[in-house]
C-alpha cells in the first residue's frame, strides 16, 4: 500500500477514536463529511474554503434558529432532547437545500435536492478496506438495516411563502416519524458571501440597509443511517488491524486498545440499527411557528 494510502487509513482511525470519545461526552454530536464528499454535487469548489464554509454555515446557522427564535420553546438541552428523547442516539445528521427556489416542487426540492452532510459516502471506506473482508461481515449495499428509518428529525424551513408553507407541510404530514417544522425568515446573505447563488434565487432587500435574502431549508435528524457511520469505521479498524497494524501504531493504538475501538464502533453501530441484524464483531413532531 502507498505511503498517502497509510495517511488516509491513519486519518480514518483518528476520525473513528474522535467518534467514540464524542459518544461519552456529548448529549448530542453532529459529524460533517469532508467537503471533498459533498462539494460538487452543490455547485461549489471542494478545494475552496471560503465557498465550503459559506454552505456549512448557512447550513448549521439555520439549523439552530430555533435556539434564537424567541417563540420557538427551544433551547439547546430541549432542542436535543427532541432529536435524542431516550438518551441513546447521540449523533445526528445534518443535511438541507440551499438556495431553495419558490414555487416549492417536493420531489425535486426535499428528496433529490436535500443533502445529508453527515452521511458517509457510498465507497467511502470501501476504497479503504479489502473487498474480501467487506464481503465476509456484510456491510457492502446489501446489508440488512433499514438505514431509511428515523428515530426524529427537526426542519427549519427559511423564508417560505404561505404556498410554499402549505406544501411543504402536506408533505411533510406524510413523514414517520412526523418531524419537528420551524418556520424562520429566510436566510440574509452578508456582503462577504461567494458568489455561488444564482441572482434569480435571491430576494432583494426590503429596507435600506437590510441584506438580500434566500430561501433555504436545514434539517437535523436521527435515524438507522447512522449505523452504517459506524459500521464503516469498525470495519476500517479490524481490516487495517489484520492488514496493516503498523498504521495503527502510528495514531498510538496497539494490542487490546485496539479491541476496544472495534467493539466500541460495533456496539454504536448495531444501537443504531436496532441490534436486529448484528453486528460483524460475530463473524469475526409537532409544529412550531
Amino acid at each position: 500500500m502507498a505511503c498517502g494510502q497509510d495517511v488516509g487509513l491513519a486519518n480514518a482511525v483518528s476520525d473513528a477514536l474522535a467518534l467514540v470519545g464524542l459518544d461519552g461526552l456529548a448529549t448530542l454530536s453532529v459529524p460533517v463529511q469532508a467537503a471533498g464528499d459533498w462539494a460538487g454535487r452543490m455547485g461549489v469548489n471542494p478545494k475552496s474554503t471560503y465557498e465550503t464554509s459559506a454552505v456549512l454555515a448557512t447550513h448549521i446557522e439555520s439549523a439552530t434558529v430555533p435556539l434564537r427564535l424567541k417563540d420557538s420553546g427551544y433551547d439547546l438541552g430541549s432542542m436535543c432532547g427532541a432529536l435524542n428523547c431516550d438518551g441513546s442516539m447521540r449523533f445526528a445528521h445534518l443535511s438541507g437545500v440551499f438556495p431553495l427556489d419558490s414555487p416549492l416542487e417536493p420531489e425535486r426540492d426535499f428528496k433529490r435536492r436535500l443533502y445529508d452532510f453527515s452521511s458517509l459516502p457510498s465507497g467511502a471506506t470501501e476504497r479503504l478496506v479489502s473487498k474480501r473482508f467487506w464481503a465476509r461481515v456484510g456491510l457492502m449495499r446489501g446489508d440488512r438495516q433499514d438505514t431509511r428509518l428515523e428515530y426524529a428529525r427537526m426542519y427549519v424551513a427559511r423564508g417560505f411563502s404561505s404556498s410554499d408553507r402549505g406544501v411543504f407541510e402536506r408533505w411533510s404530514e406524510g413523514c414517520r416519524p412526523m418531524p419537528y417544522r420551524i418556520f424562520a425568515p429566510a436566510y440574509p446573505i452578508p456582503t462577504s458571501f461567494p458568489h455561488i447563488v444564482a441572482p434569480t434565487a435571491v430576494s432583494p432587500p426590503r429596507r435600506p440597509y437590510s441584506a438580500p435574502t434566500v430561501g433555504a431549508l436545514a434539517s437535523v435528524h436521527t435515524g438507522a443511517d447512522t449505523a452504517r457511520l459506524f459500521g464503516g469505521y469498525a470495519a476500517l479498524v479490524e481490516d487495517v488491524g489484520r492488514r496493516k497494524p503498523e498504521v495503527l501504531a502510528a495514531v498510538g493504538l496497539e494490542g487490546d486498545e485496539v479491541e476496544e475501538l472495534r467493539d466500541a464502533l460495533w456496539e454504536l453501530r448495531d444501537g443504531y440499527a436496532g441490534g436486529e441484524d448484528g453486528g460483524g464483531d460475530e463473524e469475526l413532531g409537532e409544529d412550531e411557528e
